[in-house]
């Protein structure tokens, strides 16, 4: 999810007629879309058209982004003319500029919850706010906005949940996204050596052989890690609608099963793990298991080794840190095992 404020002080210096996408910069105050203030996967882009520079008679080699307040070079960027294929798209950007980061805060709707937040500023440095009794001289751009990632999201198998028969089962994987786009893949023990191929839907696992998962944050770079912080396996009973079995496999950080081990070292933005597969006793063949798993996505600064702890023979039931950032969103990865 993303919200986005804008609070723009602004006195064209030339007032010109043109055929501009942006008549001026307090149309942006109300824009809901996500056209010129994006956060997504935790980078920020603010994309300004090149005509609504010169139409406010900006020189746009001047209009910088970061701290306002400051002059130091180190606390602004300058923009660039988008060049997409070798074709000007008339846009002027500022792309994940180093010297603007998040904050991480708490979740004003959810105190048990975080968000990353962007709140910096696009001005000039010559630029001026003055009104003496009926005489104004303002101007200049002066342009406040924020821009705000939820970070914590929930995955589901779905209708697509664990199938299994007595000492067998396949996996179907189907990927859905969230702002923080995150997968789950399903891999035999040959997979597990390099995590690039998942096993297909005919694919046959034999109890006890275990089922390794590789949950992976698709859409952000190396500066964030994943953790896995609870699973529960559950069946549902289509002939009467309702849940016939319940399972929890890792209840807040504290793992349940004694066959689940993490796997390390794991790459950046992923984390492997793997069980012994296994069907409930009261079923018969190919009823669905669904697992469902809730995964914690933190920055490369914080604590995110807790897996690694997680996944040592000798210290299984260790619960993670309280300094972890959460993942808000839900996201539905489907999975299918049969077991024959």
């Amino acid at each position: 999810m993303k919200l986005f404020s804008f609070f723009a002080g602004f006195q064209a210096i030339s007032a010109q007629t043109s055929d501009c996408t942006l008549e001026s910069f307090d149309v942006l105050k109300n824009d809901t879309t996500t056209d010129y203030v994006n956060c997504d996967g935790g980078i920020l882009k603010v994309s300004i058209p090149e005509c609504l520079l010169e139409n406010s008679g900006l020189d746009k080699t001047k209009v910088l982004l970061g701290d306002k307040n400051s002059t130091a070079p180190d606390t602004r960027c300058n923009g660039a003319v988008e060049n997409v294929n070798g074709t000007d798209t008339g846009n002027f950007i500022f792309d994940n500029c180093a010297h603007v980061a998040p904050t991480l805060l708490p979740d004003p709707e959810n105190a048990n919850k975080t968000e990353l937040v962007f709140q910096t500023s696009l001005f000039t440095d010559e630029r001026a706010d003055k009104v003496i009794g009926d005489i104004s001289r303002k101007y200049g751009l002066d342009l406040d906005l924020k821009c705000i990632v939820k970070t914590e999201q929930t995955l589901s198998l779905g209708d697509k949940a664990i199938l299994t028969k007595e000492n067998y089962h396949r996996v179907v994987l189907e990927d859905k996204v969230g702002n923080f786009e995150v997968s789950v893949g399903v891999y035999d023990e040959e997979g597990s050596v390099s995590f690039d191929a998942p096993v297909d839907a005919t694919h046959v696992f034999v109890i006890p052989k275990e089922v390794f998962l590789q949950f992976e944050i698709e859409n952000a770079g190396t500066d964030y890690e994943l953790l896995v912080k609870q699973c529960t396996a559950t069946s549902f009973d289509k002939t009467h609608m309702i849940i016939d079995n319940y399972c929890p496999i890792m209840d807040n950080g504290v793992v349940e099963d004694d066959t689940v081990a993490f796997l390390t070292p794991s790459p950046p933005s992923k984390t492997r793990l793997k069980f012994a597969s296994f069907k409930f006793t009261d079923q018969e063949d190919e009823i669905p298991i669904d697992i469902e798993c809730t995964v914690v996505i933190c920055g490369s600064s914080s604590d995110c080794t807790l897996n690694t702890a997680c996944g040592s023979t000798s210290i299984r039931r260790r619960r993670f840190a309280q300094t972890e950032m959460e993942v808000t969103e839900s996201h539905i990865v489907q999975a299918r095992i049969n077991v024959f």
